[in-house]
């Protein structure tokens, strides 16, 4: 038996004896013509069923008892409950028919079973020899069938428990993230490293570029170079090759003394002026075809601007022997 049920059977304990009036008006009709069905008539009539109604109430338990004044169709209740059978146990209801028959419809009155003891049973009743609340022993000749309050409690937690879980949402955000985590291992990750959009060059190619923009910018000191073999990864974009300036016509102009290249000649290359490859080779032909002209060297046999620079000075000294 539930503990609720043994809640309500002490309370119905409590009325044994309780005796209604000579118009047939008890409290428990009263109680149900102002709480259940607000018909006066109901505090005059039969109040068998009422008195079970009353006592659910009071104990919280109505939702597994029924709150009925009409007994066939309290019965007809428990059977669509899939609550109904023949077998008697403490806490159940039992529903009697008179005339000995087992049809719901038929049903004449009602009680609570108290115990159980062989073929016997133990009842609590009200509206009973004279409109009474007594205790009752009773063979099952007259037993129509029982109502099982304890089976429909079962059921409803049942249900109750099947509906929180379907309407639980499933977990989101990081707490779901965690739960999948901690059910399936991550896979491992491959031992490669890592390529980035950045082009990796090995660390001499990159002192060479270094020096290089280093001295178009006038540096005076060179980069320190890294370490050979190294591979160094820049996260940087490239740099987009700066275009080859012309030597300054003043560079290639400008002479002090055909001395050589010293500090001021015009042939040493200046630490002002961008020079690249290009410029310093046609520097140093322009250089040399000069002193080939002014101080009669020997004309090295070179091609291009040297050969260019004999024939001058042969038509010179042609000339200045036909004078």
């Amino acid at each position: 038996m539930i503990p609720e049920l043994e809640q309500m059977i002490q309370l119905l304990a409590n009325e044994v004896g309780y005796q209604e009036k000579s118009n047939g008006y008890t409290k428990f009709g009263d109680w149900y013509s102002q709480n259940v069905d607000t018909d006066p008539a109901f505090k005059t009539a039969a109040w068998c069923d009422m008195f079970l109604a009353w006592a659910a109430r009071e104990t919280g338990v109505e939702e597994y008892i029924g709150e009925f004044a009409f007994t066939p169709w309290h019965a007809a209740w428990f059977k669509k409950q899939d609550a109904w059978g023949d077998r008697p146990e403490p806490g159940a209801l039992v529903f009697y028919d008179w005339s000995g028959g087992n049809d719901v419809d038929d049903v004449d009155h009602v009680g609570i079973v108290v115990k159980v003891v062989g073929d016997k049973i133990h009842t609590i009743e009200g509206n009973i020899d004279g409109g009474q609340a007594k205790r009752k022993v009773r063979d099952e000749s007259r037993v129509a069938g029982y109502g099982y309050p304890a089976k429909i409690k079962e059921r409803k937690a049942a249900e109750e428990t099947t509906l929180t879980e379907a309407d639980t949402p499933p977990p989101a955000g990081l707490e779901a993230r965690l739960l999948s985590t901690a059910s399936e291992p991550e896979p491992a990750q491959p031992l490669t490293p890592p390529i980035h959009p950045v082009s990796t060059v090995p660390a001499v190619y990159q002192s060479a570029q270094t020096l290089s923009v280093a001295g178009q910018a006038g540096a005076t000191e060179p980069a320190p170079a890294a370490a050979a073999g190294r591979v160094a990864t820049t996260s940087a974009p490239p740099q987009p090759e700066r275009p080859q300036e012309p030597l300054p016509l003043k560079a290639l102009t400008q002479v002090s003394h055909p001395a050589g290249p010293e500090a001021g000649s015009p042939f040493a290359p200046s630490v002002d002026s961008p020079v690249e490859p290009t410029a310093l080779l046609l520097s140093a032909a322009v250089a040399i075809a000069y002193l080939t002209t002014r101080t009669r060297l020997p004309i090295p046999a070179v091609p291009g601007v040297f050969a260019a620079a004999r024939g001058r000075h042969r038509r010179s000294a042609v000339n200045r022997r036909s004078r």
